[in-house]
């Protein structure tokens, strides 16, 4: 069997090639990412990458300029043109959602299969969400054209299989119609292995929360932030790992946080666990992430999590025992979640060493991504025999 992996970016695509490399599936990547992005110990030394550049991308990081949403709608679509000439042949085409249109096409007009990789909820359910949360921040959301989320629909329409990480996504695709039979949950791998988990870093408060984000529509920092404000902690520290830039447009968010001394903005970090390490629990408040990586990231650094029903990792928490799980947008329940680490310190111990020890068991399960990865390719491999 024969496969093409197409992806704008990389996402998680490393993941996958990894797997067919591992279990010794022919693949090919077409890929916006060069080639130095993609040095995992599988792929190191092989010539199965095949760069297709993302233009206007290349344009504006000269400029250092960010590309417009029309800008970065056209370079998905000049990706996927380039990439459907110069595709070899195979017998699967796995692409990521908006990149994958035309090169779909060509696939179900020679009666071949097509797997779709969407991360993301639908993209009309993720375009009304975050429509709503920009008129609660009072802030522009450059919208999704109709073009692009009718080229995105069509995707769905042409899909063999639909793989996305969590419910979260799963659902919003039932919600909008799409057939339970089409749509695969995987969930994804960190695969995140720090070192030296218990060393201490120097802490600049004897009580931190740290978060992760750099979209700041999506990740749900204006309920976080009420919720730390109001329970004016004594000697405690909320740790904003994300964009200054970002945030000060949105001023809704950055008018409350710029004289708080009591949160501090953080950026880049050599070694991610570095963060993790300053932090006694980690809060990801987003309203819609379609899995979140920092969970596991977090988990793996022994850190009890606090997260949303809209974080599709949020599924892999155990409530009570590796964190806690919250509605949507609810500034209360965060504030009594991070007041119950607050005011037991033990839990915050205890809690941790159960958030190391799932990741570890989920990492050696038959639940994990290469598992279920595994379930899916060899049913079509057996779909493919009897056509």
């Amino acid at each position: 069997m024969k496969i093409n992996i197409l992806v704008g970016a990389r996402f998680q695509a490393k993941l996958l090639a990894n797997f067919f490399q591992k279990n010794y599936i022919d693949c090919t990547i077409y890929t916006s990412s060069p080639p130095k992005n993609w040095q995992e110990a599988s792929l190191s030394g092989t010539k199965i990458i095949r760069f297709i550049p993302l233009f206007f991308k290349i344009i504006f990081k000269i400029l250092k300029l960010r590309p417009s949403r029309k800008f970065r709608e056209f370079d998905a679509i000049l990706f996927d043109r380039l990439s459907s000439f110069f595709m070899r042949e195979s017998d699967v085409l796995h692409g990521w959602a908006t990149f994958s249109l035309y090169s779909a096409k060509k696939y179900k007009k020679k009666g071949k299969y097509f797997v779709l990789e969407r991360a993301c909820p639908h993209v009309l359910y993720q375009e009304e969400l975050l429509s709503q949360e920009a008129e609660i921040l009072s802030t522009v959301y450059d919208k999704t054209s109709q073009d692009f989320v009718s080229r995105a629909i069509e995707e769905y329409t042409l899909a063999d299989k639909i793989i996305v990480p969590s419910m979260y996504s799963y659902d919003s695709f039932i919600e909008r119609g799409v057939p339970e039979k089409k749509l695969e949950i995987v969930r994804l791998d960190a695969n995140f292995f720090p070192k030296n988990i218990d060393s201490k870093m120097q802490k600049k408060a004897n009580f931190v929360v740290g978060t992760i984000g750099g979209n700041v529509l999506r990740k749900g920092f204006l309920y976080l932030v009420d919720a730390w404000q109001s329970l004016e902690l004594k000697d405690a520290k909320l740790l904003l790992k994300t964009s200054v830039k970002e945030l000060k447009n949105v001023p809704k968010i950055w008018d409350k946080i710029k004289d708080d001394d009591s949160i501090e903005i953080v950026g880049y970090f050599k070694n991610i666990e570095d963060f993790y390490k300053q932090c006694d629990v980690f809060c990801l408040s987003s309203i819609d992430d379609g899995f979140g990586m920092v969970v596991f990231e977090a988990l793996a650094c022994a850190k009890p999590v606090i997260a949303t029903k809209n974080v599709g990792a949020s599924e892999m928490l155990l409530e009570g025992k590796t964190g806690f799980i919250l509605e949507n947008r609810d500034t209360v329940a965060i504030a009594r979640s991070i007041k119950i680490f607050y005011d037991d310190r033990g839990l915050i111990k205890t809690m941790g060493a159960n958030a190391l020890e799932y990741y570890k068991q989920y990492q050696q399960g038959d639940n994990n991504y290469e598992s279920q990865m595994m379930k899916i390719y060899k049913g079509i491999e057996n779909e493919l025999k009897k056509s």
